[in-house]
């Protein structure tokens, strides 16, 4: 992920002032030749303000993150922590390591009681479970995480 003009996270403002957290699907190593001759469009996600608990407002949090990070003049959408945080700047433009990003997601895991092993790309699917599970539409769910089918049913 990305964060700049390349971005495929960006804050979308309507003309009222409203703002919105718009996800936009970049193409991906099976598709390097685009999307254009296959006919499939780029799924886009939108996240809307949590008015109910501020604190949990994803387009908040991720304006935060933006305001603290060095410049948009890299790659990386997670950069590693400033050891003493320079006034506003809290991260430096090196991105985290794979490692440590495995890491941080099995203990997160842990932490939200989802036994098993975990991944970062087995998250989304763990995700669709999960509401599959809770008894939400299978099309409602396809539509959040990009699957085209009910085939993300994980074996438990």
């Amino acid at each position: 992920m990305r964060v700049g003009p390349k971005s495929q996270l960006k804050i979308v403002q309507r003309s009222n002032g409203d703002k919105f957290l718009q996800y936009t699907e970049n193409t991906s190593k099976t598709n390097q030749g685009g999307l254009k001759h296959r006919k499939v469009t780029r799924k886009v996600v939108n996240a809307y303000p949590n008015t109910e608990n501020p604190d949990r407002c994803p387009v908040a949090i991720y304006e935060k993150y933006v305001s603290h990070m060095p410049s948009a003049d890299h790659n990386a959408f997670y950069l590693r922590p400033l050891q003493k945080p320079a006034g506003s700047n809290w991260f430096s433009k090196q991105p985290v390591g794979k490692q440590t990003l495995a890491k941080k997601v099995v203990s997160m895991c842990q932490t939200a009681g989802i036994a098993g092993h975990r991944t970062n790309h087995s998250l989304r699917s763990t995700a669709a479970t999960r509401l599959y599970e809770t008894g939400a539409d299978e099309q409602i769910i396809c539509e959040i995480t990009g699957h085209r089918s009910g085939k993300f049913i994980m074996c438990q």
